[in-house]
C-alpha cells in the first residue's frame, strides 16, 4: 500500500468521510508519520532483527575524537570497527562513561581507537586516530523515511557495479516542492515490495543525464536490483514495513480520530485489534535463522 492508499484505509477504519475539513489527507499524512516513529519504531528497535540496520563508513580526522551519527539513526548500535590503510576490520569495545578516566589511562597513548562510548549524537572515540588513512565503519539501525505522496518517476532500470551507475526511467522529484532532483543529492534505494526496505540509504549522488545517476564510491550497489525505486533520502510513498502490516499503521492512526469524535467502541476495537497485530510484527521481525550447529559441506570439487 502507498500513502494515498493507507490514507483512504484511515479514513475507512475511522469512518470518516472523504471529504472531511478536520481530517484532510495533509493531516492524516502527518498522523501516519507520528503512528511509524512513535510506535512503529520502538518495536523495531526492541527486535533487533537486522531490520532497519545499514552500515555507514566514515574517514577519521586526526586527533579528532568525535564523529556524528547519521541524523536518521535510532539509539541502537550495533557494532563499531575500524581500519587502517585497507587492514582487516577490527571491532571496538564499548566503554561506559564511568569507566572512561581509567580506559584513557589504559590506552590514551595507542595510535589507534580502541574503544567507543555515545554521547548524545556523537560516538567519541578512545583515544582519537594519532595518523591519516583510518576507517570507522559503524553498523545503526536507521528510522524509516518520512511518508509523502507517491510519485511515478524514478524507477530503476539497470545497475552497473562497476561504474556505480543507476540508470533511472526518469528522475524522482522532491517531496513537496515537486521538483526534479539535479545536480549533487543524497538520496535513497527503495525495495517497492516485500519488506519494503532500503537498498542504499542516505548516500551522496550526482545526476549525470536525465537517466543516469552516479552514487558515491563508500556505498555498495549489490542490494539495488532493477525495478528498485530512487527516492530523495528521507522520502518514501511506502511505508518501511512487511506489506502486511501497512494497513496496521493506518488502522493504528485512526484510533485517535475516532476518540475525539467520540466513537469510543470503535476506537476501543481498532485498539485491541491492533495490538494483536503488533505482537504478531514482532514475531515477524525476529532472526528468520534457526540457532543450530552447522557443519561444512563435503564434496569433490578441485
Amino acid at each position: 500500500m502507498n500513502s494515498t492508499e493507507i490514507i483512504a484505509w484511515t479514513r475507512k477504519e475511522a469512518t470518516l468521510a472523504s471529504q472531511s475539513t478536520e481530517y484532510t489527507s495533509a493531516i492524516i499524512l502527518q498522523m501516519l508519520n507520528r503512528t511509524m516513529s512513535e510506535v512503529i519504531e520502538p518495536i523495531i528497535a526492541g527486535t533487533r532483527s537486522g531490520y532497519w540496520y545499514h552500515t555507514f563508513t566514515r574517514t577519521l580526522a586526526v586527533n579528532n575524537a568525535s564523529v556524528r551519527l547519521p541524523h536518521r539513526s535510532v539509539p541502537a548500535i550495533e557494532q563499531v570497527d575500524i581500519t587502517h590503510n585497507g587492514r582487516d576490520w577490527a571491532a571496538l569495545s564499548v566503554v561506559l562513561e564511568a569507566e572512561h578516566q581509567e580506559w584513557m589511562r589504559e590506552y590514551g597513548r595507542a595510535a589507534y581507537p580502541t574503544g567507543y562510548t555515545i554521547r548524545g549524537s556523537y560516538i567519541h572515540l578512545l583515544p582519537a586516530a594519532k595518523y591519516e588513512g583510518t576507517q570507522l565503519r559503524v553498523k545503526i539501525l536507521m528510522r524509516p523515511s518520512v511518508l509523502v505522496d507517491p510519485q511515478t518517476t524514478g524507477k530503476i532500470l539497470a545497475v552497473d557495479a562497476d561504474t556505480r551507475l543507476l540508470i533511472v526511467e526518469s528522475l524522482p522529484v522532491s517531496k513537496p516542492s515537486d521538483v526534479a532532483i539535479s545536480g549533487n543529492v543524497v538520496c535513497d534505494v527503495i525495495e517497492p515490495r516485500a519488506n519494503f526496505e532500503l537498498a542504499v540509504a542516505e548516500a551522496p549522488m550526482t545526476v549525470l543525464s536525465p537517466t543516469q545517476v552516479q552514487v558515491a564510491e563508500n556505498f555498495t550497489l549489490e542490494r539495488v536490483e532493477p525495478g528498485d525505486y530512487l527516492r530523495v533520502a528521507n522520502q518514501s510513498e511506502w511505508p518501511q514495513l512487511p506489506e502486511s502490516f501497512h494497513s496496521l499503521v493506518g488502522s493504528i492512526t485512526a484510533v485517535p480520530i475516532c476518540r475525539q469524535r467520540d466513537f469510543l467502541e470503535r476506537a476501543a476495537e481498532l485498539q485491541n485489534a491492533a495490538q494483536s497485530a503488533l505482537i504478531r510484527l514482532g514475531e515477524h521481525l525476529r532472526p528468520r535463522i534457526r540457532v543450530q550447529q552447522h557443519f561444512p559441506i563435503q564434496h569433490g570439487w578441485t
